[in-house]
């Protein structure tokens, strides 16, 4: 039998590929489901900083971003390996109480996230260190707007000084 007329039977093709198949349509998920250990995240979360952001067209975040987060953080004493950066635009769903469980975070800052459609006990102003269970929550814009915006900025290390100073 020669293998150049080897034929796949059509049901083992997606066993034999589920990890490399994609569906290409506009209806796919964003994502497999929120499963705890299916967190894409950056950094060490050694210091458990939870940090959420929502960027449409990047795993993490731009370069730019990445760079002012940075900067933002040494400014704190603390670095990516003290953080875990979470792309929530990246995940199909979003369980607030499953993201508590698997990073077991004292402090949450949420860049740029949309609360309207949330089940949370988190206010919804902007710039606002609010401490609920042990937990510090902080709302801000994203990090693009914050770079950008001098009044942002001070805010933004307004907050953190609360935080972490």
């Amino acid at each position: 039998m020669s293998l150049d007329n080897f034929q796949i039977p059509i049901n083992l093709l997606p066993e034999l590929y589920s990890n490399s198949l994609v569906l290409l349509d506009d209806k796919q998920p964003k994502s497999i489901s929120l499963i705890r250990d299916n967190f894409d995240f950056l950094g060490g979360n050694k210091k458990n900083i939870l940090i959420l952001v929502n960027v449409a067209d990047f795993v993490h975040l731009s370069d730019e971003n990445l760079q002012f987060l940075t900067s933002v953080l040494a400014a704190c004493k603390l670095s990516i390996a003290d953080v875990a950066i979470l792309n929530l635009n990246r995940l199909f769903q979003y369980d607030e109480i499953q993201l508590k469980d698997f990073f077991k975070p004292n402090t949450i800052i949420y860049f740029d996230i949309d609360f309207s459609n949330l089940d949370t006990v988190i206010p919804n102003q902007l710039y606002e260190v609010t401490t609920i269970t042990n937990i510090n929550y902080l709302r801000t814009q994203s990090l693009q707007v914050i770079a950008e915006n001098i009044e942002a900025k001070k805010q933004l290390w307004n907050c953190l000084k609360m935080i972490f100073v």
